[in-house]
């Protein structure tokens, strides 16, 4: 999205992580700080969105964890961060974005 010229917003836990991919970007991509599992978090950064571009147009959800083995064999708190990420971070990130 960046390399057709819109201002993207790159939302991670640690936004350091995203250092190199916003430097090639010639400002087009800005991090913002975001853990999807805190409803607070994910409603500050759609806020931090809106105050700095004026709207949010499209909004991708690709946070996630992998469980790494089957699911069968994970601890129950596994598969509760699991399901938190994956589907109640998704879920609370387009509900904010509405």
């Amino acid at each position: 999205l960046a390399a057709c010229g819109l201002h993207v917003f790159a939302g991670a836990r640690r936004v350091e992580a995203l250092q190199e991919l916003c430097r090639g970007s010639s400002g087009l991509i800005e991090p913002v700080p975001i853990d999807v599992c805190d409803e607070a978090s994910v409603e500050a950064a759609v806020r931090h969105v809106v105050e700095r571009a004026g709207r949010l147009d499209v909004c991708v959800c690709n946070a996630g964890v992998a469980a790494g083995g089957p699911v069968a064999l994970q601890e129950m708190e596994n598969i509760r961060q699991i399901f938190d990420t994956n589907v109640l971070g998704v879920l609370r990130t387009v509900r904010a974005a509405a």
